[in-house]
């Protein structure tokens, strides 16, 4: 069995608009405890509001910065800027093509250039693509093409491994576990070009919210008092909330209402998860962990998804231990499975931690080095392969 090597990075997105240049932010984080850095484009660095020439110039001092104190960018990913678009799913193709041309390529090149590996959240479907079925395959055919194709030129360009973060809704595809693997498996199978996913542990908060109600479920809420706009029940399609409201009306037979609702969401299963390990943070990391070079670590309580720091307080009520993690992270590495890419050799578990305009920066600081050594138990060291870090414990 090979197993990966493991880096524990710290994601810069916690400095944003308070150390803003590579001077600042990657001196600091050397000095909290860790060697290893995960850059956000939101930190000062998104081809969306950044010049060529300031990106350049952001480049040559985020080289000298690494060798003056001795610390890594290992990955680069995206943030807000690009998460608040419909990107590559928008139905203009103009848009597709200027952020395909304008930043996707450019952040290609860079990572190619630097030697690291890349991720981002950068499609959302937009609503009446969401409700309609045959809109929406068409939709992800497009999308499969076009990763298909960023796969080539990451392939081209430095090998870059591109990593797609799975969300927790319908129409932030990849969302499930299994999705997810059918996401990455329908993008390789056109030109054996890899794409590959993030697993993030604090994402599997919404797929509850979107679990596919049985037909008990949905008789009670029709014969229990219904009020005509009000649905208790996730259904998928507005089709279906439309025949819950005719029956909610006395306008359709309540027996023939089930009957029709439970049809029209077989229409829109894509709407829906289906399994209730999209919900376990644990089952993500053992089914995909081996397909995703970048990971986004936070501490969560399976509730939210808090992008919390791994402070004694926030360990006594979250659910992320981390002989735990790395067990599952070894457990993906155990199985196989038909039609994926290339298991990954390398992965970087960023640790992604926000923290609030209130938090003052000295409590900043207090919570990335408390993050550190809790993790200091499981990973003292970047580069090392799993196995070995599991031998330790």
């Amino acid at each position: 069995m090979k197993y990966p090597k493991i880096y524990l990075a710290l994601d810069n997105c916690f400095a944003l608009k308070r150390w803003v240049e590579p001077e600042t932010w990657l001196p600091l984080i050397k000095d909290l405890g860790y060697t290893s850095i995960q850059a956000s484009y939101d930190n000062e660095f998104d081809m969306l509001y950044n010049t060529k020439e300031y990106i350049a110039s952001w480049l040559e001092r985020l080289t000298a910065a690494e060798k003056q104190y001795g610390a890594k960018v290992q990955s680069f990913y995206s943030g807000y800027q690009t998460y608040r678009t419909s990107g590559l799913a928008h139905p203009d193709k103009r848009v597709v093509n200027s952020i395909v041309e304008g930043w996707i390529k450019p952040a290609v090149k860079i990572a190619g250039e630097k030697n690291v590996d890349m991720g981002f959240a950068l499609h959302g479907i937009p609503e009446n693509i969401m409700q309609n079925s045959e809109k929406y395959r068409e939709c992800h055919k497009k999308l499969y093409r076009i990763y298909s194709d960023i796969g080539e030129y990451a392939r081209k360009n430095g090998q870059v491994r591109v990593c797609v973060e799975a969300m927790y809704s319908p129409h932030h595809t990849p969302w499930t576990i299994e999705g997810t693997k059918e996401f990455l498996k329908n993008v390789y199978s056109l030109d054996g070009n890899a794409i590959y996913t993030t697993v993030d542990i604090g994402h599997m908060t919404g797929q509850h919210k979107f679990r596919k109600p049985e037909k008990e479920a949905i008789e009670k809420s029709l014969f229990n008092h219904p009020i005509k706009g009000y649905c208790p029940l996730w259904l998928g399609s507005d089709s279906a909330y439309a025949i819950w409201d005719d029956a909610a009306a006395g306008k359709l037979d309540k027996k023939q209402a089930v009957i029709n609702i439970l049809e029209e969401m077989k229409k829109y299963s894509y709407q829906f998860s289906i399994d209730e390990r999209d919900s376990d943070l644990y089952a993500w990391v053992e089914e995909l962990a081996c397909y995703s070079p970048i990971m986004h670590i936070q501490q969560t309580d399976g509730i939210t998804s808090p992008h919390s720091p791994f402070t004694k307080k926030n360990n006594e009520k979250g659910i992320v231990e981390g002989k735990k993690l790395l067990e599952a992270i070894a457990a993906s590495y155990e199985k196989e499975e038909k039609g994926m890419p290339p298991k990954t050799d390398k992965i970087v578990m960023a640790l992604e931690l926000f923290a609030s305009n209130t938090e003052h920066p000295h409590e900043i600081k207090n919570n990335m080095r408390e993050t550190r050594e809790y993790w200091k138990q499981y990973i003292p060291e970047d580069g090392v392969r799993l196995d070995q870090l599991l031998e330790r414990l």
